[in-house]
């Protein structure tokens, strides 16, 4: 066969060119021509391919010579010329091809019309493909020399077919005569091919059928005379294909069939009439009855109504799509003998309500396509004797209410499709806390795999969905109205790897507790929880979950569940409005102490605002601008807190209370800047105080058990002084040994002025020596 050598040798003689590409050759002749007169394509031993670009056949010595290709299955060749007078064997015999059993022939530049010659030589071929578009009469004597042919394939715009063609091809087994022109097919045409078995005569003119173009078809099994635009059949069209199998009506005109359409053909297998190109309303009575072997029906023609009987005793049937259609409901009695059937495609309809008895019979049934229809509801009874039916889609379509036994026998199903409806699952004589208790409808399938309610009503996850569904591996919750998650609605039991959907929710609060013990024994799979594109309030109650989205906590639960929040952004408040949940810092989210407008139930002072911060547990109490002249009343300290911040920032205050005033003695962090303090005593220092701000007052000087009690309690950088006219003389001494000795607690002690000199001095350029200088002689 041909190989590497040869190809070598081609390439040396420079007529033609020749490169190896993978494992094919591709020849070029001429070489190195932009538009070759031929392109050859050789995978040895299989197939070889010429393409041509040739003006008259004298072109065919630009051939590569003494080529030897050897043996090969197919020969294909595109936009050749019919060869003169001379067999297209020559050609082949003319680039040493052997045995070719499938030979291809596809040109719109034959430069003549075929004959019996350009076949001869060609007895050996099985297979035969011959499409042009400039052929609209072939010759009756055209396939006399192909005995062995089993497939024929010719499209080639002819409009009529010689009653002889067919006479010599006893082993012909497939004719593909789709695409043509053919408006009748001669009688007793298909008479002497006792081997046919597939007739194809799609894309035709065949308007007015009868059962004398078959005649002598009885070995046919399948025929297609789709988009032929049929408007009629007689009901005995089909009477002589007797052995028929699979029959192919689609896209013709039909505007109504006859009834006993196949009552001649009781081996059939499979019928198709889809995309009819008019509106075809309903089907005759019985049409597919008494079908013993009838296994596959698939109907979409605009059908309206069906009768109960189209089926009748039609036991073997397993698949039926009636999808696309505009059927609105369907008879009770329409599936009563279906017992073998799987699969039921009834989508894309104007459903509307389907009886309850539909599928009482059906009791195999394994996937059932109701989408896109208008049912509102889904009774108890429906599917209650569907327990083998492994796939239900009822996506797209009204449902509001699902019956709490609607379920209860389905125990086989594994994916449930339910997107797209209106449905809560709320019980209405229940309320919302007993609803959270309580079950879904779903909860009877413990092998469910998927449960999709994406874009619905729902406002809740329910129990069975974490605790018995063990098996779930997808739960879509997307796009519903949840707008609260607690831990306990994260902690799935599934014992798969479970991936649960939750975006585009109202989600606005996730509380997560600090940890849960899970027990010695605890061995669960990892689920994954989509919690992106949720309106999430940012405030004090998500303070684990975002300490857990920010990794620097990690609870025994965390084992249970990642959670994927790369879109997830704050909604409110408003200082946190579309910061991403992973940068959010832990200090920042705090929430209001109450919301009461009545003074009487108000803890919070009045012209203040008062924030639980429960990072640190801290109350804190922002009194900041608030023309106050002295410290209004405070809220006594909850148990749960152990901190709280008080600002009374730029105010009017002159003095502080006692440091045992309630709700005073309490603070921790005291925030005073800018207010008109002259002077502080320690007996006015909250006894936890940590945190103390008193910049931007009227200070000159603090006293030593002052300054003592600060270098007991104050943390580091705590302090801030700066901003008040401190008198730098001998008084001060203690002061500035303070903020020397502390100068790390002392936040802004590089800010510290002494204004009583000439000229205003930083307190830190300062010695004790420099304000209280020592007497001379001592």
């Amino acid at each position: 066969s041909f190989g590497r050598d040869a190809c070598s040798e081609m390439s040396i003689d420079g007529l033609c060119q020749c490169a190896p590409i993978m494992s094919e050759y591709e020849i070029i002749c001429p070489a190195n021509a932009e538009n070759p007169t031929f392109r050859l394509t050789i995978q040895p031993k299989d197939y070889v391919q010429i393409m041509c670009n040739l003006t008259d056949t004298t072109d065919y010595q630009q051939l590569p010579k003494k080529l030897r290709i050897g043996e090969v299955d197919r020969v294909q060749m595109r936009r050749c010329m019919l060869p003169g007078h001379t067999p297209i064997a020559s050609i082949l015999d003319y680039l040493g091809i052997v045995s070719p059993t499938t030979l291809i022939f596809e040109s719109d530049n034959l430069g003549m019309n075929i004959t019996r010659q350009h076949l001869d030589r060609l007895h050996g071929l099985k297979r035969f493909r011959f499409t042009t578009r400039r052929l609209t009469h072939i010759p009756a004597n055209l396939l006399t020399d192909m005995r062995n042919l089993s497939h024929l394939e010719l499209r080639a715009n002819i409009e009529e077919m010689p009653s002889h063609l067919f006479d010599d091809l006893e082993n012909l087994e497939s004719i593909e005569f789709g695409s043509n022109k053919l408006r009748q097919m001669p009688r007793g045409i298909f008479g002497k091919m006792p081997k046919l078995k597939q007739l194809n005569l799609w894309s035709n003119q065949l308007h007015n059928l009868t059962k004398h173009d078959f005649e002598g078809a009885t070995s046919v099994l399948g025929i297609d005379i789709h988009d032929n635009g049929i408007e009629q059949l007689p009901h005995d069209v089909f009477a002589h294909l007797t052995n028929v199998t699979d029959i192919n009506l689609s896209a013709n005109l039909f505007r109504s069939l006859p009834q006993g359409l196949f009552d001649h053909n009781k081996h059939l297998n499979e019928v198709r009439l889809m995309n009819n190109r008019v509106p075809l309303a309903t089907l005759p009575s019985r049409l597919f009855a008494n079908q013993p072997e009838l296994q596959i029906l698939r109907l979409r023609a605009e059908l309206q109504s069906l009768p109960g009987d189209l089926f009748e005793h039609s036991t073997q049937i397993t698949n039926i799509s009636l999808g696309d259609n505009l059927l609105k409901t369907l008879p009770a009695t329409l599936l009563e003998h279906q017992v073998n059937l799987l699969s039921l495609d009834l989508s894309n309809n104007r459903l509307t309500h389907l009886p309850d008895s539909l599928f009482a019979h059906t009791t195999n049934l394994t996937d059932l396509r109701l989408e896109d229809n208008l049912l509102t509801g889904i009774s108890g009874d429906i599917f209650s004797n569907l327990g083998n039916l492994v796939t239900l889609v009822m996506s797209r379509n009204r449902l509001r209410t699902i019956d709490s036994r609607a379920f209860v026998s389905t125990n086989g199903l594994r994916h449930l499709h339910l997107d797209h409806n209106d449905i809560d699952l709320q019980q209405p004589l229940l309320d919302i806390m007993l609803q959270t208790q309580i079950n879904s409808p779903f909860g009877y399938m413990h092998g469910l795999l998927t449960l999709n309610l994406r874009n619905n009503s729902i406002i809740f996850v329910y129990n069975d969905w974490k605790n018995t569904m063990l098996q779930l591996r997808e739960l879509d919750l997307s796009y519903n109205n949840i707008s609260s998650l607690g831990y306990e609605d994260l902690a799935f039991l599934s014992q798969n790897r479970l991936h649960v959907n939750m975006t585009h929710n109202k989600i606005r609060r996730i509380a997560l507790p600090e940890d849960v013990h899970l027990g010695e024994g605890y061995n669960n799979n990892l689920v994954h929880v989509d919690l992106n594109d949720n309106p999430l309030v940012c405030d004090c109650t998500i303070l684990w979950f975002i300490q857990l989205v920010r990794g620097v906590h990690k609870p025994q639960y965390s084992r249970q569940f990642k959670l994927r929040t790369d879109r997830l952004v704050c909604s409110q408040p408003n200082v946190l409005e579309g910061t991403p949940v992973r940068q959010i810092e832990p200090q920042t989210l705090i929430c209001p102490l109450d919301f009461s407008d009545d003074p009487r139930e108000r803890k919070c002072p009045r012209g203040c605002n008062c924030h639980v911060r429960t990072y640190d547990k801290a109350l804190v109490i922002n009194c900041h601008s608030g023309n106050l002249t002295h410290v209004p009343r405070l809220p006594n300290l909850h148990k749960n807190m152990q901190l709280m911040e008080l600002h009374l920032e730029n105010n009017t205050l002159l003095r502080l209370p006692s440091a045992n005033t309630p709700g005073y003695e309490s603070v921790t962090s005291l925030h005073l800047a800018g207010n008109n303090l002259t002077s502080i005593d320690v007996d006015q220092l909250p006894t936890n105080l940590t945190h103390l701000d008193i910049s931007w007052n009227h200070l000159q000087m603090l006293n030593a058990t002052v300054l003592g009690f600060l270098n007991r309690t104050m943390k580091w950088r705590s302090v801030k002084l700066s901003g008040n006219p401190w008198m730098c003389d001998c008084t001060a001494k203690p002061l500035l040994l303070f903020t020397q000795d502390n100068f790390e607690r002392i936040g802004d002690r590089n800010e510290m002025m002494c204004v009583n000199a000439e000229m205003p001095t930083r307190m830190v350029e300062l010695s004790t020596n420099d304000i209280c200088p020592a007497e001379k002689g001592v």
